[in-house]
């Protein structure tokens, strides 16, 4: 169960980031813009964030069913402390953007709006990850390794 609610996460972020490449293309059409700039910077930062974090899972389904081990328990944690993280790095992209002066062109708006509501979402998500790290410093603690 652990791993199928770890690969599910994995897929998510495939998924995120597919959608922050789509969303990059259409803000790269305004690139003269400041706040398309900006937002060109930060979807950068969660396509980079998004290929880190499925890394990870990825390894995390790939070795537990082998038996969770307390390295295990700490990539979690790693990555569950980091969403913290990012959804202050997703409020600041938000509060320096002012989405309302942009209602003149109003396709640049709702690709930055969807480049942060997809961001922030991801990382309200990867909170979640919370939830595994009991379940596998429990199986972890039993016997010292225990499969998946």
């Amino acid at each position: 169960e652990v791993v199928a609610d770890i690969r599910d996460w994995s897929r998510a972020c495939d998924a995120v980031s597919a959608r922050l490449v789509v969303l990059g293309d259409e803000i790269a059409q305004y690139s003269q813009s400041p706040a398309a700039r900006m937002a060109e910077k930060f979807i950068d930062h969660f396509l980079g964030l998004m290929s880190h974090y499925q890394r990870d899972l990825d390894r995390l389904t790939a070795e537990l069913p082998k038996g969770v081990q307390q390295h295990h328990v700490e990539i979690a944690t790693r990555l569950y402390e980091r969403s913290a993280e990012e959804e202050r790095v997703c409020a600041d992209f938000a509060r320096h953007l002012d989405f309302d002066s942009l209602v003149s062109c109003h396709a640049l708006a709702d690709a930055l709006q969807g480049a942060y509501l997809c961001a922030r979402d991801a990382a309200i998500d990867m909170r979640d990850l919370g939830n595994i790290v009991p379940r596998l410093r429990a199986l972890a603690a039993r016997r010292g390794a225990v499969a998946c």
